[in-house]
């Protein structure tokens, strides 16, 4: 899976999940590394100013207030 496509996966785990998701979660679904995780949601919230919220240990979401109107920019 390269990085656009892993992007996309975790833009719709995050969309999706209605609680937080753990990094070992997003690492299974992902199939890559804690290291590549953090790589990811850092660059959908710095990159493509995503409403990511969270910590490692508590797991990550989208802010409810903001992820209604967040799509992602043509990839």
């Amino acid at each position: 899976m390269d990085r656009y496509e892993r992007i996309n996966a975790l833009h719709r785990i995050l969309q999706a999940a209605r609680r937080p998701v753990t990094v070992a979660r997003l690492m299974d679904e992902l199939a890559c590394s804690r290291a590549t995780v953090y790589r990811d949601l850092a660059f959908l919230r710095d990159g493509l100013m995503a409403p990511v919220v969270g910590d490692g240990e508590a797991g990550f979401r989208y802010d409810p207030e903001e992820s209604e109107r967040f799509e992602l920019p043509g990839l």
